[in-house]
């Protein structure tokens, strides 16, 4: 019998996301190995393309998103999340120096050398004003309690 492959009878993914998953999966690993300065199996870039298409071709829920996205992005977080994933099961010296959002999918690390944001205004000081004597009526009792009693001074007395 025959075995086709699940992604062979696929729609044109790049034409329905205007996604290209090559490209994507090949900066994803340009980001890393420029972060690692070393060189990563080069069977990666087929595994996590392999991968994207599959999620196209059986996931319908993953699929709409894509459609939606239409930006590259969208595909390069969860190549990062799929390339964390690779490295655990070969390369764990490497995945354990990943930044934690990484495995995530958040784009890019913080880089030190990256602008700081701009203080937050904060807001003037409201006006002073000059204390107020506030005078509540004090209100009377109706009736008063009696102070509680034990039973054991009860019998004393």
């Amino acid at each position: 019998m025959k075995q086709l492959e699940p992604h062979s009878s696929l729609p044109e993914m790049d034409r329905l996301t205007g996604i290209d998953p090559v490209h994507a999966a090949n900066m994803t690993l340009h980001e890393l190995r420029i972060h690692f300065r070393t060189e990563l199996p080069a069977d990666f870039e087929d595994r996590l393309v392999r991968r994207m298409e599959l999620a196209f071709a059986r996931h319908a829920r993953w699929r709409h998103r894509a459609i939606q996205a239409e930006e590259p992005d969208f595909a390069r977080m969860f190549f990062r999340r799929w390339l964390a994933e690779l490295l655990f099961k070969e390369r764990r010296d490497l995945f354990w120096r990943l930044p934690s959002g990484y495995r995530y999918g958040v784009p890019e690390w913080q880089r030190t050398d990256a602008p700081k944001r701009a203080p937050v205004k904060t807001l003037p000081e409201p006006p002073k004003v000059e204390s107020v004597e506030i005078i509540r009526p004090i209100r009377k009792t109706v009736r008063q309690s009696l102070p509680m009693v034990h039973g054991a001074e009860l019998l004393a007395a």
